[in-house]
């Protein structure tokens, strides 16, 4: 079951995974952050406290694709690995 959670002024795409936890969809996040997705995927892959998934899930285009999602409970330790100094100000305040 896909759910929209407001983050900080926009919506994150969430999903309740088979195996009960809450995952947010990666990519929303980082729009919404303005930091590029698929390098942070790829340290989000590399992560050993991170726990993805990849979930099919619609695109913009109204397309079906599979889309990395983090458990929730992840979600603060990601922010923290976040350079505050990479993204713009008012989004850096949110980091810090």
């Amino acid at each position: 079951m896909n759910s929209l959670i407001p983050f900080h002024g926009a919506n994150i795409e969430a999903v309740q995974h088979s195996d009960g936890k809450i995952y947010v969809s990666v990519r929303r996040v980082c729009e919404h952050l303005g930091v590029d997705s698929a390098s942070q995927q790829t340290k989000l892959h590399d992560a050993k406290w991170a726990t993805t998934v990849m979930i099919a899930s619609v695109a913009g285009d109204g397309k079906l694709r599979e889309q990395m999602f983090l458990s929730a409970d992840c979600l603060a330790f990601w922010m923290a690995t976040i350079n505050p100094k990479k993204v713009s100000s008012e989004i850096a305040s949110l980091l810090e």
